[in-house]
């Protein structure tokens, strides 16, 4: 393998990768082998060096190879010497002598010349090897000194330095890498210091001399080559060395190259520096062992913080470092200085040092940190900025860089940080003073900080802002009366006066205050509206007062007189606050319109005439801040323009009058020289263009003109200044973002590696321009206040798949216009404004001139366009009109060539595009003669064309989709002829000519740029043209015909199959020699496209169509193969450079066209791609772009493949904790795809271990800790990319948690998993997920359920330093709940008579208490949430009935119940009634009234024990007035806020002041509330104990909510109809349906209960209704007789959820009842309750409906008792009377339960005396059940009528005698023994004729069966035993009849005895067994027991009878007695036998 690596490359042999493919072996075999080829380090190492020397420039790959090779040998040996010395690798930073001396200077001279190549991917893999030789850059500790072989320590030393000489790298990550290497250097020279002390100190006892005061030798090479080494033994001494470094390193333009080869010196020095310290403290962050303990962390960061102290401030000047970060003099008149400092000083210098400051903060330190460290950080960070003894004080820059980590770890801490608010507050009140712009910035973005976590403290610190300023106001204007009123000071004539005689502003520290609270207020009040609480309206208006306050200031003469600079901050404070304000909601900003309109009315008269004693800068300044919130009006109120009358007149008018002003001779028109006024007078110019653009089109048409020759101006001076605007990644379309995709170490701007954040961060750092504080103040409000979330982005899918719909998303299109006249047209919402002055000013112009380009006819838009023309550079023009492009495209880049970003060309490219887009569909000719279109149209094609060919990847992406736009938005007769033209110039230049078809004379490498854009362009076309017919057919839809619909679409056609031949040269194999790598990967992308877009929802699929796919896989394998691969290295022929930078795009490209192709090709086809996707992820899985593509496939992949499930291409569990923990750097957007695959596709079952499951959520821990600040960027600073803030880390984590939230795993289930937890939000989160995940689980092992109570009841009382983590608690409480709800009834194995949760009663209360604790005095949302769930929580406890002691009652449930002093009784025509409910905390006071009524209800229905409903009863009834009208007032307020019929209601004064969880509460509280509180006035009406006028005043109340009840109820059943929707938007989402249907069912109940006999008051109610609705819709489905209709999904669920709810179906049942036994109804309510009761009954009594459950079985008792209480009615239907018994009769002959025959027979008896049933009827029904064998309802008729008897009973003889059927003996046995028994009295006459009758019969069965003998077909053993005992019964029964009548007793008993001794003698007695067949002596002891019973109570006639019997019937007799009366005992010798004497018997 070493022969073959090192093979010459021009051999044979070397062809083919042949050389790579062995140094992969042999890499593969050392990292296989490492302790048997460790030995052969050196000499692998030499061949490594050799092929960098002798591969030349054209074989990178082959180089990269060779030090990927070094790295896999650096890495075996340091595995080997690990297991050598048994060491750990995640502790160990040195290992000595892991690899031997020669092999270490073979490694440096290998790093030497790898830093020197030419390539950046050659460089970064050094890096890496240097990185993982660091720890093994040390002499052996086994070797002397002295030796001539000693090893030369200077090793580390030089690898040091080298790692410094290329910080500064051109590449971003190769410095990226070089940084990381520098840090694990350090991190080994302090582990080598540690190991030289070690090893001094022991040499000291022994040795004394020849060592310094290190402990390292002075002899040999050590002494003089540890210099640098020498100074990081510690890690305190490495900080202060890399601190050091920095500020010597000199700013951006005085840094000088670091001496590496490709070095550029500037930003990038001191970014190098910053990020190797971060890294370091990252290393020893994860390796606490080798931080020294001495190192404290307030230590740290005042080490770290010197990177912007005293000596930065020397370096670079105060001034300079102040303009980032303070004001001057005055806010208004700062140093008029150049902004861009002097020759060697920026000014960015300051602003870039305080973020590399915040950055080592934030990357190396809090990110990484544990909770409590993070914490401890805080207050450290607090401490430093407060100050204070012994803490040196802070400079402005070092105040800053600390409020910008704290407000970062305020974040991410979120609760955990409660405990610092109190000495954090206090430093942000005296921060908000600071003479200083920056601190007070940051100061307010702590505080926004602070409210997103903790808005009950924000809403405190805005008002006591609010006061603040107003006092401060007020001082402020004492000054300026108190100086006006002393003489005025003489002035000095000297020309000369120092400054320190310049006169002393008194009143600065009244402006910086007002300033500063002014940021806080306008932050707050955009902050508060979205957050938990809301903003109070009371505290918006005090916030609008003190801005009107504030702007009225310009019109206080003696103010403006005297400090006019004062009257300026003012003016300037209050238009922030008014900004803040008009980013709340619009309905609550509404009724402060016209004073905002006044305000600035008033700005504008004073502008335009020009503002008292204020000089032009003040005015500017004033000026700006009210343009600006002008703009915050139209982005965030523009319904209001509309909705209020005149505002869009107004607004219009006022910007009309201030345009002018700025145009050439206005006052104006000049920029000021004032330095610092000139960003203010930028940002004023792009207000004034930004409204405009917001606007609605053709609003303005008085001044378009002038807004159209402004905004172009503006262009035009912007080119020139080479500002270049950040409009076209918002315009382009994202579908073609993988086109800008790079390699790592090509990357050199923002978005090119897809989100890796180390590389991304640095492009931000090094690309972006600086910003002023001034200029992020501007747009503080402007950056999506109001936006959606991040994961409503994932609207839609792209081609099947939601990652790729995820990324492909343009969010600007999507939001739907703000009005109506903004529909008109194709107005675009503008964009997000920059917090660049400059280029926020660019762009306002580009979107303002797009904006009303439309409006001017042809001539003036054809002037613009050659405007433009002319503004193009004049070599771009050059090289279009040959078609030639800069080289650099095919070249590698070198250090001066010219920027690829031309402003120029990304200006005009914006503008045409911007343009573009803004016309309409159809755009009109103008009288212009047909031909190609309007001649601006052609001067446009012309302009694009020219910009193809631009290096820029966005600008040719802009260009081609202007010529779509062209080809297909052209006049309707015109579309085809521009079409044609656009493409006849495309094929031309993709065929090397000239647009007009000449040849060029120019070589054929340069147009490669042209030829992509050209490529890009075609499928540009299909996409745009694809697009307008959608928006076409969903405009024209229904308002055509399909003729028309069908040429239309004809004539549109384009030619796709000619552009897909034009493509197709350039994608082919054989093309790979004349194509470059870039227009390959164009080209490959537009046949995607076109072949996309042209089949898009084709229904069938033609020939043609079905060659296109096969023709594009035959392409996707052909480009892989000849492309990608080892073998295509070979024919790169010096385009390796474009290759290694469009790789990426390229791979990206490949699998997006595999994706696309999934759902049309074959499984063979599919196989191939799969495998195609598996190696190109296991190869390139680091880079998120391709990732996330080869995420896509397996999406689709998975979606329809078959074999996907078991395929290994299917991203498993274990692939996705591999991307999680492996990718570069965290790359935010490849976790969010995994995040959402994760979710929709991955099934996690696969998971092989607890560990893998851990990943999911220890990346959520990481997820959590990266949290920044708020609407703020990390890079306070800079101007960064818009996109830049798409990917939000705090919504990230939501995505997540979404995904893990639909993970179905036992492993959740667990004490352990929820207490690994370390952070609290993730704790909150696994308490959350286990509450999910028991709904899935119902039924657990005893240990979990013990193990989750003792988590969940520890969670409850989770604190940090005595402050509440309320997430935690509120999670841990309903984790609790649910507990209860689901094993609350589950009995202890131990002890079945009691409750599992009993024996954890003690640990559930204590938490329920805790739960149950409001605050005092601090209104905490968070804490009112916790209490609901605690009063649902003690509610269920009661349910499962666990409390049961009533003392533990009253203590649980005091703090749930309302004082007596707590209500009272308000009328409701009463004034005053609002504001006395008002008075009340609304959030206690209605979750405690929603509480007391759940429990009134169960109380009332008996659904609690008794001895703990008394307390609740009394407390109740003690003001149950009061608590009925305060429970009426919340079921008002409830319904008012579900159905937003008014602004304000009884608990509050306006609709705004309700945050949306005291909506959730009050609407939720509703239902309770109106059911308890007509319960109660059930109850006080018609009461003679109760006072008439309080009934008067509680019979208003009830009629209203008697109204509401039932119009409620009517509502609940819109949402089961059809629609399944309410017409007025109810707010369905927060009902509980089946809890609100119960509710509002018994509230009916409660109704029906105080109407009295008032039946005109119950006719109101609409009872038929209700009575067919919950029939229907509740009752029926509910016992299986109806099922539920087809609706819509959300209906069927609603369905569901009523007739599943057993409390409302019983609740139902009970209603009948009520309604049944009320007897108030009329004809039609009768009917339909008839049909409700009697539907269930016929369906029973035809065995349709099976009652096989016992809530069935209730139901239908309920029923029944319904008509019981119909069938007592005076008056009843005789119909029903016959039905009702033919229904009983017929019940009664299947089997049913015992209460269900008991109500049946109850309804029986009733009918049977119904006066409609006459006696003949009785007579004939009991005959007619005789004849049917239906003997129970034989049974109880004959019992009721005993007269029908007489007629029946042949029939029943007629059964007993039938000997074919057992059966039926059976039953008429038990038929004639039930009526037997059934009679009351012993001599009833009918027992005589019954015996008459059947006595005989009855004998003769019990004869035959006992003795076997009776001739049944049946078996007889079957019914043997039942017809014994019942004729047995019989017989007995008449033995008692005629027990009183000696005389035929005798005979009676002689023939009874008879049959007794026959029986006895078949069958024996149980101590004598008979030896008949059948003998059964449990009859013959039958028989004994009978004998003895009749012997005891007759003793004469029995003695008579005995007396009569033969001896021998005689003797069996008496055997029988005495074994009856000796309980059948055997002796040991037979008894002696003895006479029977018959005297002793006795009467």
């Amino acid at each position: 393998m070493v022969a073959l690596a090192g093979l010459n490359p021009k051999s044979q042999k070397a062809t083919g990768g042949t050389r790579i493919a062995a140094l992969q072996v042999i890499a593969g075999l050392f990292l296989e082998l490492p302790q048997k080829l460790s030995a052969w380090a050196l000499d692998v190492l030499q061949l490594c060096h050799k092929s960098l020397k002798s591969s030349g420039t054209g074989e990178p790959s082959y180089r990269a190879e060779s030090i990927r090779t070094a790295t896999a040998v650096a890495k075996a040996c340091y595995k080997a010497r690990l297991e050598q010395q048994e060491l750990d690798e995640s502790t160990t930073t040195i290992l000595p002598g892991a690899v031997e001396d020669r092999a270490l200077q073979e490694s440096l001279k290998l790093l030497s010349k790898a830093c020197a190549d030419k390539y950046p991917e050659i460089r970064q893999t050094a890096a890496c090897f240097c990185s993982t030789m660091a720890p093994m850059f040390v002499p052996s500790r086994n070797t002397s000194s002295d030796s001539s072989t000693a090893p030369n320590s200077s090793v580390l030393d030089e690898v040091i330095a080298l790692c410094i000489k290329n910080l500064d790298d051109e590449s971003i990550a190769v410095a990226i890498s070089w940084a990381e290497c520098l840090a694990q250097c350090i991190t080994t020279a302090i582990a080598y210091g540690q190991l030289q002390n070690s090893d001094s100190s022991r040499r000291s006892q022994i040795d004394g001399d020849g060592s310094n005061e290190d402990g390292v030798r002075t002899r040999g090479p050590s002494n003089k080559v540890l210099s640098i080494a020498s100074k990081c033994k510690t890690l305190q001494a490495s900080v202060r060395y890399l601190v050091d470094h920095f500020l010597k390193a000199g700013g951006e333009l005085s840094a000088s190259r670091m001496g590496g080869p490709f070095s550029v010196g500037g930003r990038s020095v001191r970014e190098g520096f910053g990020m190797t310290l971060a890294k370091l403290l990252r290393i020893h962050s994860l390796l606490p062992d080798v931080i020294g303990f001495d190192y404290s962390i307030r230590e740290l960061l005042l080490d770290i913080l010197a990177m912007v102290g005293a000596d930065l401030e020397k370096q670079i000047g105060r001034s300079s470092l102040s303009t980032m970060s303070t004001s001057s003099s005055s806010l208004t008149s700062q140093s008029k200085t150049s902004i861009f400092g002097s020759k060697n000083k920026s000014i960015a210098d300051g602003g870039l040092a305080c973020l590399a400051t915040a950055r080592v903060f934030r990357e190396g330190l809090s990110e990484i940190s544990s909770e409590s460290r993070q914490l401890s950080i805080l207050n450290e960070l607090i401490t430093l900025c407060a100050g204070g003894q012994d803490i040196p004080p802070l400079n402005s820059s070092q105040t800053q860089a600390c409020l910008v980590e704290i407000s970062h770890l305020i974040t991410t801490l979120g609760e955990f940080a409660g405990s610092s608010l109190e000495d954090l507050i206090p430093l942000l009140m005296i921060s908000l003073k600071s003479p200083y712009h920056g601190v007070r910035y940051e100061t307010a973005v702590v505080c926004s900080a602070v409210a997103a976590s903790f808005p009950d403290q924000a809403r405190r610190i805005l008002q006591s802002s609010v006061c603040e300023i107003q006092g401060q106001h007020a001082e402020l204007v004492t000054q300026a009366t108190l100086d006006a009123e002393k003489p005025a000071a003489p002035k000095k004539k000297s020309r000369f006066q120092r400054k320190e005689d310049q006169p002393i502003d008194r009143s600065l520290h009244f402006q910086y205050a007002i300033h500063g609270h002014a940021l806080v207020i306008a932050m707050l009040l955009r902050d508060l509206p979205r957050l938990s609480g809301g903003m109070p309206t009371d505290l918006l208006a005090m916030a609008v007062s003190v801005g009107e306050i504030l702007v009225t200031c310009q019109n206080i003469d003696i103010l403006t007189k005297i400090n006019p600079n004062g009257s300026c901050t003012c003016v300037r404070a209050g238009f922030i606050i008014l900004c803040g304000a008009l980013t709340v909601d619009q309905e609550a900003i509404r009724s402060h319109i016209p004073l905002v309109f006044s305000l600035w009315q008033k700005a504008g008269n004073s502008a335009e005439a020009g503002a008292k004693n204020f000089d032009a800068d003040q005015e500017v300044i004033c000026l700006d801040a009210t343009l600006s919130s002008v703009v915050a009006f139209l982005e965030h109120c523009s319904e209001l323009l509309l909705d209020v009358p005149d505002a869009l007149s107004q607004t219009t008018a006022i910007l009309e009058k201030i345009l002018p002003l700025f145009m050439e001779g206005g006052r104006y028109c000049s920029t000021p020289t004032n330095s610092s006024i000139a960003p203010r007078y930028n940002s004023a110019k792009a207000s004034i263009m930004e409204a405009f653009a917001w606007l609605p089109p053709g609003s303005f048409p008085m001044i378009s003109n002038e807004v159209f020759n402004f905004a172009l101006q503006h262009v035009q001076l912007a080119t020139e200044a080479e500002i270049m605007c950040s409009l076209l990644p918002s315009l382009v379309n994202n579908e073609d973002k993988i086109l800008d995709a790079k390699s790592f170490c090509r990357a050199q701007r923002y978005g090119q590696v897809g989100g890796v954040r180390d590389i991304d961060n640095n492009c931000i750092v090094l690309k972006s321009e600086l910003t002023l504080f001034d200029e992020r103040e501007s747009v503080m409000h402007f950056q999506g206040a109001g936006n959606s979330s991040f994961n409503g982005r994932f609207h839609d899918e792209l081609w099947g798949s939601r990652i790729l719909g995820l990324f492909s998303f343009d969010g600007i299109d999507l939001d739907p216009a703000p009005t109506a006249l903004h529909e008109v047209g194709t107005w675009r919402r503008p964009v997000t404004s920059s917090y660049s002055s400059k280029v926020r000013l660019v762009d306002a112009a580009i979107q303002a001139f797009s904006a009303t380009f439309g409006l001017k006819d042809g001539k003036e838009q054809q002037q613009a366009m050659v405007l433009l023309e002319q503004m193009v550079p004049p070599l771009l023009a050059q090289l279009a009109r040959t078609m030639g492009v800069n080289a650099s495209l095919s070249e590698v880049e070198r250090r001066g060539k010219a920027k690829d970003d031309n402003a120029a060309v990304a200006n005009i490219t914006a503008v045409l595009l911007a343009c573009l887009k803004a016309l309409p569909l159809h755009e009109a000719t103008h009288d212009i003669p047909i031909g190609l279109g309007p001649p601006w149209m052609n001067k446009a094609k012309d302009l694009l064309l020219t910009l193809l060919p631009s290096t820029s990847n966005i600008v040719r992406r802009a260009a081609a989709e202007g010529l779509a736009l062209l080809a297909t938005l052209g006049v309707t007769e015109d579309a085809h002829t521009l079409q044609s033209s656009v493409l006849h110039s495309l094929d031309e230049v993709m065929q090397g000519n000239k647009p007009d078809g000449k040849p060029r004379a120019i070589p054929v490498e340069p147009i490669s740029a042209a030829r992509a854009g050209s490529l890009l362009t075609l499928g540009c076309i299909q996409r745009t043209a694809h697009n307008i017919k959608m928006t076409h057919k969903a405009r024209s839809k229904g308002r055509s015909s399909t003729s028309e619909s069908v040429a239309a679409a004809q004539r549109d056609a384009l030619p796709t199959i000619q552009m897909m031949t034009r493509i197709l040269p350039s994608i082919a194999c054989h093309a790979a020699i004349r194509d470059t790598f870039v227009p390959r990967t164009y080209g490959l992308h537009a046949f995607n496209i076109l072949l996309a877009y042209s089949t898009y929802q084709k229904k069938e699929w033609s020939a043609e169509d079905q060659h296109l796919l096969k023709k594009a896989a035959e392409t996707v394998e052909d480009n892989f193969l000849s492309c990608w691969t080892s073998v295509s290295a070979d024919m790169d022929g010096g385009a390796e450079p474009e290759k290694l930078g469009a790789e990426a795009a390229f791979l990206a490209v490949i699998i997006r066209m595999m994706t696309m192709l999934v759902p049309y090709i074959d499984e063979s086809i599919l196989t191939r791609f799969s495998q195609i996707n598996s190696m190109l992820r296991e190869e390139y899985s680091k880079h998120p772009v391709v990732l996330i593509e080869t995420m896509a496939f397996g999406e689709l992949h998975t979606k329809y493949s078959n074999s996907a499930r078991s395929s290994r291409l299917s991203l498993s569990a274990p692939d996705i904790s591999e991307i999680f923990t492996k990718l570069p750097s965290y790359s935010l957007q490849s976790v969010e795809a995994c995040a959402l695959l994760t979710k929709e596709e991955i099934d996690m079952q696969k998971l092989s271990n607890e560990s893998d499951y851990a990943t999911l959520f220890n990346l959520l821990a990481t997820i959590s800790s990266l949290k920044p600040s708020p609407r703020e960027s990390t890079f306070r600073c800079l101007a960064v990319p818009r996109e830049a803030n798409q990917y939000q880390i705090m919504e990230l984590e939501k995505s997540i948690i979404k995904a893990l939230s639909a993970l179905d795993n036992h492993k959740m289930l667990s004490r352990e998993f929820i207490g690994n937890q370390t952070r609290w939000q993730i704790r909150a989160t696994a308490l959350t997920l286990v509450t999910k995940e028991l709904d899935s689980h119902s039924k657990l092992s005893l240990d979990t359920i013990t193990e989750l109570l003792s988590s969940a009841c520890g969670a409850v009382i989770a604190t940090s330093e005595s402050y509440e983590i309320r997430p935690v608690q509120e999670a841990g409480a309903q984790l609790l709940l649910v507990l209860v709800q689901a094993f609350g009834q589950l009995r202890d194995p131990a002890d079945p008579s009691s409750l599992f949760m009993n024996q954890f009663s003690s640990q559930i209360f204590s938490s329920l208490k805790h739960s149950l604790t409001l605050p005092g005095g601090i209104d905490n949302e968070r804490a009112y949430r916790l209490f609901g769930i605690g009063c649902n929580l003690f509610e269920e406890l009661l349910r499962k009935e666990i409390i049961t002691d009533a003392a533990v009652f009253k203590r649980l449930a005091r703090p749930t119940i309302l004082s007596s002093t707590e209500l009272d009784l308000i009328r409701l025509s009463s004034e005053l009634s609002a504001n006395s409910f008002r008075e009340r905390n609304i959030k206690s006071h209605v979750v405690k009234l929603s509480t007391m009524s759940r429990l009134a209800v169960l109380v009332d229905t008996n659904e609690i024990l008794e001895n703990v409903s008394t307390f609740m009863l009394e407390s109740i009834e003690s003001y149950k007035v009061a608590f009925a009208v305060h429970c009426a007032a919340v079921a008002l307020d409830s319904w008012q806020l579900r159905k937003s019929t008014a602004k304000s209601g009884f608990f509050y004064g306006n609709i705004l002041d309700l945050d949306r969880d005291m909506q959730k509460v009050i609407i939720k509280g509703g239902a309770p509330c109106l059911c308890s509180s007509l319960i109660c006035f059930a109850g006080i009406l018609g009461n003679a104990n109760i006072d008439d006028e309080i009934q008067t005043a509680c019979k208003e109340w009830h009629n209203l909510v008697s109204s509401l009840a039932l119009v409620e109820f009517h509502e609940i059943l819109k949402l089961l109809s059809d629609d399944g929707t309410c017409d007025d938007g109810t707010m369905v989402g927060e009902l509980p349906l089946g809890e609100t249907m119960m509710y509002s069912i018994r509230a009916i109940r409660a109704i029906l209960n105080s109407v009295g006999s008032s039946t005109n008051a119950f006719e109101k109610c609409g009872i038929e209704e209700i009575i067919s609705s919950i029939a229907t819709e509740v009752v029926f489905p509910s016992i299986g007789l109806q099922k539920l209709k087809a609706g819509s999904g959300n209906v069927e669920k609603n369905r569901n959820r009523i007739s599943s709810n057993e409390s409302v179906v019983m609740e139902a049942c009970k209603l009948f009842e009520a309604m049944a036994a009320s007897g108030l109804y009329n004809a039609k309510a009768e009917s339909r309750l008839l049909f409700a009761l009697l539907t269930p009954l016929e369906a029973f009594q035809s065995g349709i409906l099976k009652v096989d459950t016992i809530f069935q079985t209730s139901v239908l008792v309920s029923l029944l008792r319904s008509m019981l209480f119909l069938l007592r009615r005076d008056i009843v239907n005789p119909l029903l009377v016959d039905g009702m018994l033919q229904f009983c009769i017929e019940v009664f002959s299947v089997e049913i339960s015992d209460v269900l025959r008991a109500i049946s027979e109850e309804i029986l008896n009733n009918c049977l005396v119904h006066e409609s049933i006459t006696s003949s009827r009785r007579q004939q029904i009991a005959r007619t059940m005789a004849e049917q064998g239906k003997w129970k309802a034989w049974t109880i008729i004959v019992a009721k009528c005993p007269i029908a008897l007489s007629q029946s009973l042949p029939l029943v003889n007629e059964a007993l005698s039938d000997l074919q059927s057992s059966s039926r003996h059976v039953e008429a046995l038990t038929a004639v023994r039930n009526i037997l028994q059934g009679f009351e009295s012993r001599a009833n006459p009918a027992v005589g004729i019954i015996m008459k009758s059947v006595g005989g019969s009855c004998l003769g069965l019990f004869k035959g069966y006992a003795t076997c003998a009776i001739p049944v077909k049946d078996d007889i053993e079957k019914h043997r035993t039942p017809v014994c005992t019942d004729t047995m019964k019989i017989i007995m029964v008449s033995y008692q009849h005629l027990s009183t009548a000696e005389n035929q007793l005798i005979p009676y008993l002689s023939l009874v005895f008879e049959v007794f001794i026959d029986i006895l003698r078949y069958n024996g007695l149980p101590n004598q067994a008979s030896h008949q067949k059948g003998a059964n002596p449990v009859l013959g002891r039958l028989v004994a027991q009978a004998i003895v019973h009749v012997a005891r109570t007759t003793p004469e006639p029995f003695k008579e009878v005995v007396g009569r019997l033969e001896p021998h019937p005689r003797a069996l007799l008496e055997f029988s007695f005495r074994a009856e009366m000796n309980g059948y005992t055997t002796a040991d010798t037979a008894p002696q036998k003895k006479k029977l004497n018959l005297k002793f018997f006795k009467k």
